[in-house]
């Protein structure tokens, strides 16, 4: 894997115990440095379409910046062009869910990508509710913050708020012509193991479960296989899907490559819609046969309700610290919601 050697990685994907279909897609890349998941919404086929269409667009942009021998591209340049990627397929999905007479299509994004000009540092990039986690020793964090109406109230738990905003995505790709990504920088050390994963994963293995089990897998493929299992066991009401990075020795770092990102390389039409290539990806990665997962996509489903247009919010550099801005009209119904519920 060249500059990214130290990183291990396995991935899964599984349609749940309640879900028809699969809307989930991930995507592995180690020879970039780059791991994501996409989370499909819409129903029918119409997720399974948005996150195969945001999964392939990442494929593509990395197949066609590969990175050079010797050097290496920066996180947040090669964040750039991954973001006008995500741009495209956005407005993409869109046109399509308006041609079809639709509503509610799109997908969430999360995905990280490993700085080899810097190795202690990575970059993550998301738009929804997947999450990216950070486990190191006995410890987890939450890296990413959820785009959701529960999450912008500062609900702790969903059942807080009113039911109809339940579930509720403020941020997606596809759901807008234009996708805002959130970025936000990450440390990593020897050690460190990094999930990428769906709500299906969260929702049902309490974060201390997440840990307990990755601590004690011999093997990433093992500890990935053991989070879905656990996910199910708990009910497996929607579908799940991780992605597991393990951070190994940490190489020397590279000297920064110029990366020339041409209008006329974003993806087209015909990409977004052509079938998934295979890809080279060094470690393996698990599929569920099952589930009719396919190519580097573990395609399984989730699904939400239609969302609203998104109010757009600023991202923060620092997870830890979280911007302060005034309420917007959707903190302001939200809270008014949430506090006739506490009075009801």
């Amino acid at each position: 894997m060249g500059a990214f050697s130290h990183l291990k990685c396995a991935a899964a994907s599984d349609i749940g115990r309640k879900r028809k279909n699969n809307e989930d897609s991930f995507g592995v890349f180690p020879e970039a440095g780059f791991f994501c998941v996409a989370d499909g919404m819409g129903g029918g086929d119409d997720g399974e379409v948005a996150s195969a269409a945001t999964v392939r667009a990442i494929e593509d942009f990395t197949a066609s910046h590969p990175q050079p021998d010797n050097a290496g591209y920066s996180a947040e340049r090669y964040a750039d062009g991954i973001c006008r990627a995500l741009v495209v397929t956005s407005g993409w999905i869109y046109d399509r869910t308006q041609e079809k007479h639709l509503k509610g299509c799109g997908s969430t994004f999360v995905g990280v990508c490993f700085d080899p000009t810097r190795p202690a540092e990575a970059l993550a990039l998301h738009a929804g509710d997947s999450r990216l986690y950070r486990i190191r020793g006995r410890s987890i964090q939450r890296i990413t913050r959820d785009h959701s109406a529960a999450e912008l109230i500062g609900a702790k738990d969903e059942d807080d708020i009113n039911p109809m905003f339940r579930g509720m995505i403020l941020r997606a790709v596809g759901i807008q012509p234009v996708v805002d990504v959130e970025r936000t920088p990450v440390q990593v050390k020897f050690g460190d193991k990094l999930v990428i994963c769906s709500d299906g994963l969260y929702r049902m293995v309490p974060e201390k479960k997440i840990v307990s089990i990755l601590r004690a897998a011999e093997t990433p493929d093992d500890a990935v296989k053991t989070l879905i299992d656990a996910a199910n066991e708990a009910g497996g009401i929607d579908n799940v899907t991780a992605v597991l990075v393990e951070v190994g020795e940490l190489p020397q770092p590279l000297p920064v490559a110029e990366l020339k990102i041409e209008t006329s390389e974003e993806p087209t039409r015909e990409t977004l819609t052509a079938e998934p290539k295979t890809c080279e990806t060094g470690d393996p990665v698990t599929r569920d046969t099952d589930t009719g997962s396919g190519a580097i996509f573990g395609e399984v489903g989730v699904a939400k309700p239609d969302e609203p247009e998104s109010p757009g919010q600023d991202g923060s550099k620092d997870p830890e610290k979280k911007p302060e801005s005034a309420p917007s009209i959707w903190t302001r119904i939200l809270g008014w919601f949430a506090s006739r519920k506490k009075k009801d």
